[in-house]
């Protein structure tokens, strides 16, 4: 290690050491955790090369959140992906499995072979194992296949602390039990990884170093052993506090940011209560984290084609200044907004629409002398509050020049 962080690996070694001879509970050392996740966020911050500090104190919690897995009714999978080789993943890969416990590493992985090593480390390790899958972008870069959607389903699945799956095995139907930590990585873009897969995940976007930025290359033949410290105080110290992880899951814990909701709270709840449990700086450090993950990357912040059309129309109205339009003249305005909305026609929008509660769809409306199929502004109220974040502005009200009828 360098030479500065030598005597404080070795300085919280001998405490921690101390402590457990001493038979010690966690509120005899309330934030010697923070001085572990110190070191680890030291430790990564030679090799890994982030735009921000906050992916990689994000990082260090998702690595300490591993060696609590029975604790967590979610687990959120942590996902490394870059536009182009060269960005860091393996190297972010390497150091992951140093930090996390019984490391399961692949580059190519069946779904049969991940549930089934899940009950292998079970069984005979103690313990789940954290799977670290590489080469993301083989397995959804280049459309859907049998075996994409199987392992999609998986990774789903696997978020969940009760999920599990039912395989017949020599006659008799077994329980596979799929709740796993799993990292991700892929050179492809944010875009590509579908959805349901984005908003289980805690997203660290790699990018090439600028001058200047070039991070300590990765050497296992040093490394490794570099790490191994590391990797004990950290299982000592969730093992020094596990019985009090409950503690920090009570009303109003963690102190979960506002805004941060649902899904993204279900991501980020075990990550905070880490912090939480570590004390010092982590705390804050994760609800910054948890602010910016979410913001970049969270459940709403990449929109899916039906939201954006939603917005399209709505931003179509207001444009307009209108209470009504026919839908010839909508689908004439949205197909200058957005190519995929060129492909859509009257039924197509409808039952699209439909899907997010606007089932007063295609009526007819008089606009003028012309009475033809159309749609009201107040069809989309309620769809826009429920999906949309509130309009900058809001259009002025035109004067309804007729009435709807069927």
């Amino acid at each position: 290690m360098n030479g500065d962080s030598v005597p404080m690996r070795d300085s919280l070694a001998r405490d921690i050491e101390h402590l457990i001879l001493a038979g010690a509970t966690y509120k005899d050392a309330p934030d010697i955790g923070s001085e572990v996740l110190d070191l680890i966020d030291a430790f990564a911050a030679r090799f890994l090369s982030l735009s921000h500090d906050h992916s990689r104190h994000m990082f260090v919690l998702w690595a300490a959140h591993c060696w609590f897995m029975d604790a967590w009714n979610h687990t959120p999978r942590l996902l490394f992906v870059s536009p182009e080789a060269g960005c860091g993943k393996t190297t972010a890969m390497d150091v992951t499995e140093q930090l996390v416990p019984r490391p399961l590493s692949a580059a190519d992985m069946s779904p049969a072979s991940v549930y089934s090593c899940i009950d292998e480390s079970m069984t005979y390790q103690g313990g789940r194992p954290t799977i670290l899958l590489d080469e993301l972008d083989a397995v959804f870069g280049n459309g859907k296949t049998r075996g994409s959607e199987d392992l999609r389903r998986l990774i789903n699945a696997g978020h969940g602390c009760n999920e599990k799956v039912m395989r017949k095995i020599n006659n008799k139907v077994k329980p596979f039990p799929v709740y796993g930590a799993m990292a991700l990585a892929g050179k492809m873009s944010i875009y590509s990884v579908p959805e349901t897969v984005r908003t289980r995940c805690t997203v660290v976007q790699m990018q090439k170093s600028l001058p200047g930025e070039e991070s300590e290359p990765w050497d296992s033949f040093v490394n490794v052993p570099e790490a191994e410290p590391i990797r004990w105080m950290m299982r000592c110290w969730a093992e020094l506090v596990h019985g009090d992880v409950l503690d920090y899951r009570g009303p109003g814990r963690p102190m979960i940011p506002a805004g941060i909701r649902n899904r993204d709270a279900d991501i980020w709840r075990p990550l905070l209560v880490v912090a939480e449990l570590a004390g010092g700086d982590w705390p804050e450090r994760a609800r910054v984290a948890a602010v910016a993950d979410v913001a970049a990357t969270g459940a709403q912040a990449i929109p899916s084609d039906g939201i954006d059309l939603l917005a399209d129309i709505r931003a179509t109205f207001d444009r307009l200044g209108v209470e009504v339009i026919h839908t010839t003249d909508l689908l004439a305005a949205l197909a200058t907004m957005d190519q995929r909305w060129r492909r859509l026609d009257g039924k197509r929008l409808a039952r699209t629409l439909h899907d997010y509660g606007v089932t007063q769809a295609n009526k007819n409306q008089r606009i003028g002398d012309k009475v033809t199929k159309g749609y009201r502004r107040e069809y989309f109220a309620t769809a826009w509050q429920r999906y949309l974040p509130p309009a900058a502005t809001s259009a002025t009200s035109a004067t309804d020049e007729g009435s709807a009828d069927e």
